[in-house]
């Protein structure tokens, strides 16, 4: 009989260190499902900021449509740094598309390129929300997991 026993305390102990074992397992993978929501969470941050930088380019080109040649205005040359300039041509301007390559293109096929930029830039930041949603789902998931192993540790 005290054989018995034993052998049911070994059981009841082994079955309490694989609790402990799944428990400590999921933990670890409820951080890294927090770690890479972090790092979505920035990417998103970093998305809205593009998308508002591309509507704020589309409004300027607009704005540019009005100006007549000879106005004066003020350039940025740095971040609140200005300099006083005076349109001489607003019907061409000069685009850089990248790898340093400039190219001449009139506002309205600049535009259509901030807007196809833009365009990308939503279907990135559509992806990294639903991939995101789906990540939140499983951490969800993870932490119900855990709180039932946690309640058979103690038990």
């Amino acid at each position: 009989m005290a054989k018995e026993v034993t052998i049911t305390e070994k059981k009841a102990k082994a079955s309490q260190e694989e609790l402990h074992q799944k428990l400590q397992e999921k933990y670890m993978e409820y951080q890294m499902i927090e770690e890479h929501t972090k790092k979505m969470q920035e990417q998103l941050e970093t998305f809205e900021k593009q998308v508002e930088d591309l509507e704020n380019i589309k409004y300027a080109l607009h704005c540019l449509k009005e100006i007549k040649q000879g106005t004066e205005i003020f350039v940025p040359i740095s971040s609140g740094i200005f300099v006083k300039a005076e349109i001489k041509e607003t019907k061409e301007l000069l685009v850089n598309v990248g790898d340093n390559v400039v190219v001449e293109k009139d506002i309205e096929d600049a535009l259509k390129l901030i807007i196809k930029q833009q365009e990308e830039v939503c279907s990135c930041r559509e992806k990294v929300q639903s991939n995101a949603m789906i990540l939140a789902e499983h951490g969800k998931k993870i932490d119900d997991d855990v709180l039932k192993l946690s309640q058979n540790v103690e038990q």
